[in-house]
C-alpha cells in the first residue's frame, strides 16, 4: 500500500484543487473495431458530483441571420445562417456551469466530443495565459456541431474561435466523420495541435496531454499558427530525439499518476502484449494497435473498471487514493458509434450513461431521432434539488445504494445492466440499418424509458434488500454483517 500511496500522493493536491471536469477519452479506430465502425468515447468526470445531463434535439434552422452563439463565459460567435440538426447530452441548466454538450452528433455524420481536461505547464502563464471569458469545453462542442459538416472543419472552425476569442482552459477535443478522424489538443489561451487519427489504431487517455513528435508540415497535422515559433522565440521549445516539437513536454505539466495510470490501464486492457508494467516515469504513447478488435461493449466495461485484478484497483489494495477511470465522479459516459456505411442522417448513434456507468445502462440516441423519451429531455431550472423525475438522478441514486458494497449489493445490478446491453447492442443494428426515422425514435424512447422505469423499481428492490438485511455484528442480536446471498435483480413482469 505504501508503494501506492507514494505513486499517487503526489497528484492528490491537484486534483483536490480542480473543479473543472477530469475525464477519460478513448479512441477506436474503423479498421480495428469490430463492425467497422468509428468510436469516439469518452467519461464525464465532473464537480459538483451531482452534475446531471440529459438528451437534447435540436432541429435544423434554414435562412435565419443574424443569430449570436453565446457560451456561459462570455464567447460569442454568429452562427451562419443555416444550422444542423444536433443531437447532444448537455448539461441541466439548474448546475450553472452552462451547457456542457459533451457528446454530439449532427445530421451531416459529424460527430464530436469534448472534452477531456488537461494540466498546463508553466509556460502558459508565462507566454501565453488562458482567456477568462474565451471558448471551453462548455460551449465550443455545441457550436462545432450547428455550424460543421466534417471533422476536418470543426477542427477549422475551433482554430478560429480560438484565435479570435481564445480558450479558457487546457482541453482535449475529437471530432470523426465519413473520411477521418481527428484528436485536438488546446494548451493555452491561442495555442493549439491537432493530429489525424489513424484507422489501424486505439487510444486511451486520462488528464494528461499526449501529442510527443509533431511535424507542423504534414498533411495530418494542423495548428495554431505560432504554436512552434511562440516558445521557439522564448528559448523554451523542447525537442524530441527526431528533432521534432514535443508539444507535452513543451506545453504541458509533467505526467504524474493521476491521469498516465488510466493511460496505462487502457493498454492493458486493448493491447496487454505491449503494455508492460506500471512505470511512473513512462509516457506511453497516444495510439496503440489492439491486440484485438475493440467493440461498444469493451468500452462500456473499461468505463467501467476500478482496475480490478491489475494490482491497482482500490479495493484490492486498500489504497483509495488511486484514480481509476470507473470513478464515482462520472456524471455521465458516451460511445459515439459512426459507421461510415450508413447514410450520414442516421450514421451516428450516441450510447450514453446518465450516472456514472459502474452501475447504470449505456443507452442508444441515434442522431436521427426526432425526439427523446420526455423523462430524459427534462431540464431543471432555477436552484438544483433533487427529483428522482429525472433519469439522471435516479440512476445516481441507484449507483450511490450500489457501491456501498460492490460485493453484495452493486454485483447483480451491474450483472443486469450488462445484460440489458447486449440485447440492445444485438436488436438496435438490426433497426439502424432498414428502419425510419420514426422507427429509430420509438426505439431509443423505448429504450430510454423501460431503463428509467427499472432504475427505480432496482432501487426500491435494492433499498429493501438493504433494509432486510441491516446485520450489524455486534450489536447485541447475534446477528452477523454478511448477507446470506447478494442481491439480485428479477426480472421485471410484463
Amino acid at each position: 500500500m505504501n508503494m501506492h500511496k507514494a505513486l499517487i500522493v503526489s497528484v492528490a493536491a491537484i486534483a483536490a484543487a480542480s473543479v473543472a471536469s477530469a475525464c477519460t477519452g478513448v479512441y477506436v479506430g474503423k479498421k480495428v473495431s469490430e463492425d467497422g465502425s468509428v468510436l469516439l468515447c469518452r467519461t464525464v468526470d465532473s464537480s459538483p458530483w451531482t452534475s446531471c445531463h440529459r438528451i437534447s434535439v435540436a432541429p435544423r434552422v434554414e435562412n435565419a441571420p443574424g443569430r449570436i452563439f453565446t457560451g456561459k463565459r462570455g464567447c460569442r460567435w454568429e452562427l451562419p445562417e443555416t444550422t444542423w440538426k444536433v443531437v447532444s447530452t448537455p448539461m441541466l441548466k439548474s448546475i450553472g456551469r452552462g451547457c456542457y454538450a459533451s457528446a454530439c452528433v449532427n445530421e451531416r455524420g459529424l460527430a464530436v466530443t469534448g472534452t477531456v481536461t488537461g494540466k498546463p505547464g508553466e509556460i502558459v502563464d508565462e507566454l501565453d495565459p488562458f482567456v477568462e471569458k474565451g471558448f471551453a469545453e462548455e460551449s465550443l462542442p455545441g457550436l462545432l456541431a450547428l455550424c460543421c459538416s466534417t471533422a476536418r472543419e470543426a477542427v477549422e472552425l475551433l482554430g478560429k474561435a480560438v484565435a479570435d476569442q481564445g480558450h479558457w482552459g487546457a482541453e482535449i477535443y475529437m471530432f470523426a466523420d465519413n473520411e477521418e478522424a481527428w484528436y485536438v489538443e488546446v494548451y493555452s489561451g491561442h495555442q493549439w495541435a491537432a493530429v489525424r487519427m489513424p484507422d489501424d489504431k486505439v487510444a486511451c487517455f486520462g488528464n494528461q496531454m499526449m501529442i510527443q513528435s509533431f511535424d507542423p508540415s504534414s498533411p495530418d497535422t494542423l495548428s495554431s499558427p505560432s504554436l512552434v515559433s511562440l516558445p521557439e522565440k522564448a528559448g523554451k521549445l523542447v525537442r524530441g530525439a527526431d528533432g521534432l516539437p514535443d508539444l507535452r513536454a513543451t506545453y504541458a505539466h509533467p505526467i504524474v499518476d493521476y491521469g498516465n495510470l488510466r493511460t496505462w490501464f487502457g493498454h492493458r486492457e486493448f493491447a496487454p502484449s505491449t503494455a508492460g508494467k506500471y512505470s511512473s516515469s513512462r509516457p506511453m504513447p497516444l495510439f496503440f494497435v489492439p491486440d484485438r478488435k475493440i467493440g461498444r461493449q469493451d468500452v462500456f466495461e473499461l468505463f467501467r473498471s476500478r482496475f480490478e485484478g491489475s494490482g491497482w484497483c482500490p479495493e484490492e489494495t486498500g489504497d483509495l487514493t488511486i484514480r481509476v477511470i470507473g470513478t464515482t465522479k462520472q456524471a455521465t459516459c458516451h460511445v459515439i458509434a459512426l459507421d461510415p456505411s450508413l447514410p450520414a442522417m442516421r450514421r451516428c448513434t450516441i450510447w450514453a450513461t446518465f450516472a456514472n456507468s459502474e452501475h447504470s445502462v449505456f443507452l442508444p440516441v441515434n442522431a436521427a431521432v426526432t425526439d427523446v423519451a420526455k423523462s430524459f429531455a427534462l431540464d431543471q431550472e432555477g436552484e438544483f434539488h433533487f427529483d428522482q423525475g429525472i433519469p439522471g438522478m435516479a440512476f445516481r441514486r441507484l449507483c450511490a445504494l450500489s457501491e456501498q458494497n460492490r460485493r453484495w449489493y452493486g454485483a447483480g445490478v451491474r450483472s443486469f445492466w450488462r445484460d440489458r446491453e447486449t440485447r440492445l447492442l444485438a436488436d438496435f443494428p438490426k433497426v439502424l440499418a432498414s428502419g425510419s426515422a420514426a422507427e429509430l425514435t420509438s426505439f431509443c424512447s423505448s429504450a430510454q424509458t423501460e431503463a428509467y422505469n427499472d432504475a427505480l423499481r432496482i432501487f426500491d428492490d435494492l433499498m429493501w434488500y438493504v433494509a432486510a438485511n441491516n446485520r450489524i455484528e455486534g450489536d447485541g442480536s447475534g446477528a452477523t454483517s454478511q448477507p446470506p446471498a447478494p442481491f439480485s435483480v428479477a426480472t421485471p413482469r410484463r
